[in-house]
């Protein structure tokens, strides 16, 4: 973001710069899911579901920000949806799986240490 504002105490030297926080009322709120999960057609973006009679689902999705391996989904999921990260390529609409739980990630440093 790029601010000009009045100097006029020359607080500030010409070209510095400043961090600025700005906040809003409240964040978004977006269901987070591994960049992983996300497969692609002709027709867009989409993840695989299990839902709760493990039956496979195909849900088409409007995705948001990216980071970090982790994407926010705008709109096709709603949260605690289980969604498969690996194995895509197996399955189908229809299928009955087994599904095995993901690993919970846990914080990392900024180094990546555990």
């Amino acid at each position: 973001m790029r601010a000009v504002f009045d100097n006029a105490d020359d607080v500030m030297t010409d070209g510095q710069t400043i961090r600025v926080s700005v906040e809003a009322t409240a964040p978004e709120e977006f269901t987070v899911i591994p960049l992983a999960a996300i497969a692609t057609d002709q027709t867009g973006r989409f993840v695989y579901v299990v839902n709760s009679e493990d039956i496979v689902e195909q849900r088409r999705l409007t995705l948001s920000v990216q980071r970090d391996g982790l994407v926010a989904v705008k709109e096709g999921l709603k949260p605690g949806e289980r969604v498969i990260v690996k194995g895509q390529q197996r399955v189908k609409p229809g299928l009955k799986v087994n599904p095995q739980p993901m690993p919970v990630a846990t914080d990392r440093t900024k180094d990546g240490a555990p």
